[in-house]
């Protein structure tokens, strides 16, 4: 047998491939993303009992929110079936999370981002409103951005992934890529 599988049955060879190929299931992996990046606020509250010095200094209240920047590419090549499925996801993060989102193709400014607060559709989010090229420069330099810094823990790219490799970003960046 040329094919390196000798005498195995059919049957085996697809179980085996069956076992070793692996699919990611993106929603669970952009759930673990934004996980990652929760960050939790600390506040001093008498109603909590401090555990090494009780009585003698307040406690710690913690919460956690996730600073989110998501960037939704628009360009051309993004077809609107894939638009729908980003933001079904996105309006699935937002029951949770409130994000800022921003559309993009090779341009976008500061002017576009729009806060998608918990149970709201903003109207920029559900339509298209660019259509050119596509530069992931982009959202990354709005991220970069020195007058931006410490108002996201993250940035969250949803794309079709045709275009080139984009600057480095200086937190954690995230992809998200449709079928296709």
């Amino acid at each position: 047998m040329a094919d390196g599988w000798g005498d195995v049955p059919a049957e085996m060879r697809e179980l085996i491939r069956k076992s070793i190929t692996t699919v990611v299931d993106w929603r669970s992996v952009l759930r673990q993303f934004i996980g990652q990046l929760v960050r939790g606020g600390r506040t001093s509250t008498i109603k909590r009992i401090n555990r090494k010095y009780p009585y003698i200094h307040p406690g710690k209240k913690r919460s956690y929110v996730a600073k989110l920047l998501i960037a939704r590419d628009e360009s051309g090549s993004v077809y609107d079936q894939m638009l729908e499925e980003f933001f079904g996801e996105l309006n699935a993060i937002t029951r949770k999370v409130e994000i800022d989102f921003v559309p993009f193709d090779c341009y976008c400014t500061d002017k576009d981002i729009v806060r998608w607060a918990k149970g709201t559709v903003p109207e920029k989010a559900t339509k298209r409103t660019k259509g050119g090229g596509t530069d992931f420069s982009a959202p990354t330099r709005i991220f970069n951005d020195p007058k931006n810094r410490g108002r996201w823990d993250g940035i969250l790219i949803m794309t079709d992934g045709e275009a080139g490799e984009p600057e480095p970003a200086r937190g954690k960046r995230g992809w998200v890529l449709g079928q296709g």
